[in-house]
């Protein structure tokens, strides 16, 4: 076990490894979610709770590298977005034979579209160096921000538009969260995909580690400037920002401890099983989500 230990330290870790690490990480996470309930879990739910919390900016991480040295950009960014409409697709069909018209309200963000997000800017603000690309470049930013933002808030406030569809305005509603996913509200929100970007574009793993230690001690320093100051009442302002819940949750500061895990990162890709985990993803958190119902 020591040499084991002193052979990782040495020689770090592949992305493949980080990969089932952080995989590891995201199943307690949605067991202390989803299946909380049961009673063996829910002994131990804080602890998978705060131990869920580090597979996200792992995957992030990884996400990064895999944007800068893909074969195909344009492949890359297809995979990212096609996966996460299957996986829309099947909870949308699920929904609707587990529980009847219930389609309409969320069962479960989509990180995938986050991660898609995430990529599409970077290589869009990649782009805007090429005088060539710079107008359609900036345009298309424009256009993927706005647009699906301004759907959503259409087709939620519209009653006009609600009245005529009546029921499939739920459909509707529903199929537009799998095929324009706002990046706004995905899942982490705005806040995470900025974090993508300064990670894509910082020089080295030291940079990426400075920024990802900032952002990390930037959100329990302004939950404390909430609690604490009183001339500037923070609350109001915050409160519109969409996601500003989850980094205001006093334990979300914990995902510094997936650094030590970055730091490992040797810089070695491993594609092995790749598709396993585009399926891992939405597979065994619907089982989780189904066996914390079975115990309610």
């Amino acid at each position: 076990m020591k040499y084991q230990l002193n052979y990782i330290c040495q020689n770090g870790i592949d992305s493949f490894t980080l990969k089932i690490i952080a995989l590891c990480f995201m199943t307690c996470g949605y067991m202390a979610a989803y299946s909380s309930e049961i009673p063996i879990v829910s002994v131990c739910s804080s602890i998978l709770h705060l131990v869920g919390i580090l597979s996200a900016p792992l995957f992030l991480f990884l996400l990064v590298y895999s944007a800068r040295y893909t074969h195909s950009k344009i492949h890359f960014l297809l995979r990212l977005y096609l996966s996460a409409i299957v996986i829309g697709l099947l909870e949308c069909f699920l929904k609707v034979a587990y529980f009847d018209n219930n389609i309409g309200m969320p069962w479960f963000n989509n990180i995938l579209f986050t991660y898609f997000y995430t990529v599409a800017y970077i290589y869009l603000i990649e782009a805007l160096s090429k005088s060539n690309y710079r107008l359609w470049s900036l345009l298309s930013i424009i256009v993927i921000t706005v647009i699906p933002n301004r759907l959503w808030h259409f087709i939620d406030h519209t009653i006009y538009f609600q009245s005529i569809l009546q029921y499939n305005h739920v459909l509707g509603r529903s199929l537009l969260d799998v095929f324009f996913s706002n990046p706004i509200h995905t899942e982490y929100g705005l806040h995470f995909i900025l974090l993508g970007i300064f990670l894509y574009f910082a020089k080295n793993k030291k940079m990426q580690c400075i920024i990802f230690i900032v952002f990390c001690l930037f959100w329990p320093t302004l939950y404390f400037l909430v609690s604490n100051v009183k001339f500037v009442d923070l609350h109001d302002i915050l409160r519109y920002i969409p996601h500003m819940v989850i980094y205001m949750d006093f334990t979300q500061w914990f995902m510094i401890f997936a650094l030590p895990f970055m730091m490992l990162y040797n810089g070695k890709s491993n594609n092995r099983y790749k598709w396993f985990f585009y399926a891992y993803y939405p597979i065994h958190r619907n089982i989780l989500f189904l066996l914390g119902h079975v115990f309610v």
